[in-house]
């Protein structure tokens, strides 16, 4: 097992905890440099990824989720963190 599988390991469900809490700290650190809060950033974060993820045809457990059938609940939350992000500061 390399050393990015085994740091994938931990897990919410089918989410990866290091995954998210890199692309957070990351946003946390390019805020700044991208003109916006770093409130702004983190919020943004997860809608910022999905986008992403689809426009790049990456396959990942949350786009599955809120792009494909059922889910509303997530899609729900996405779409509540979209809002947040843009009503923020």
């Amino acid at each position: 097992m390399t050393l990015l599988e085994t740091l994938r390991t931990p897990k919410i469900g089918p989410f990866a905890v290091f995954d998210t809490a890199t692309a957070l700290a990351g946003m946390w650190i390019a805020a700044p440099y991208l003109g916006i809060s770093r409130r702004r950033a983190l919020w943004a974060t997860i809608p910022i990824g999905v986008v992403t993820h689809a426009v790049l045809g990456i396959d990942t457990p949350l786009n599955r989720r809120v792009l494909g059938p059922g889910n509303t609940g997530i899609k729900l939350a996405v779409g509540a963190l979209t809002l947040k992000a843009v009503s923020t500061d």
